[in-house]
């Protein structure tokens, strides 16, 4: 027998009816940001803007395209619903003003943030760094991969990520109901 009143469970939403603003932060045009902006840049549900850090970033950055010339001050940070955190490095790209403005985005003003890890920057360089608490996971550093060492040690274990508690208990990265 099947019981209906088991069957339901109730949760709050919130409807919006805008285009969700997202920005997407790159180091170079890998696999995961060609896919990711393409299927951003064509959803009509999406407005997409996209800091690429490439040497001809002011050519690709010109009025009408999706790209962006550095990253948005707080007046216009806080316009966006989540900013999507690639493979850039933690370097002197990052102004301590862009830094305390991010975080803020992140913890007070509950923007949302997606990292997407790389090979060399994200997440090991950001170890010890003022954005690390925003990354829900504990790391350790691993030496960098260079094409040599991928092409002679291929990758043929696997691994297990494991969440900090912190994440354990976020909305994102529950796994329960």
């Amino acid at each position: 027998d099947s019981e209906p009143a088991n069957n339901v469970k109730e949760r709050q939403v919130e409807v919006i009816d805008k285009k969700i603003q997202v920005l997407v932060v790159e180091s170079a045009p890998r696999w995961e940001y060609r896919y990711l902006t393409a299927a951003l840049l064509r959803d009509k549900r999406v407005e997409c803007k996209i800091l690429l850090r490439v040497p001809d970033l002011n050519d690709l950055a010109i009025p009408g395209s999706p790209y962006v010339k550095e990253f948005p001050p707080k007046e216009e940070l806080y316009k966006y619903d989540v900013i999507v955190f690639g493979n850039v490095a933690n370097d002197s790209f990052w102004t301590e003003q862009q830094v305390a403005n991010f975080k803020r985005f992140v913890i007070q003003e509950g923007g949302g943030v997606w990292f997407i890890a790389g090979r060399n920057n994200f997440p090991d360089t950001y170890k010890d760094s003022k954005l690390e608490q925003l990354i829900p996971v504990d790391f350790e550093r691993n030496p960098e991969i260079t094409a040599d060492d991928e092409k002679n040690n291929p990758l043929r274990e696997g691994f297990r990520v494991l969440l900090t508690p912190e994440g354990k208990t976020h909305s994102l990265t529950r796994l329960d109901a």
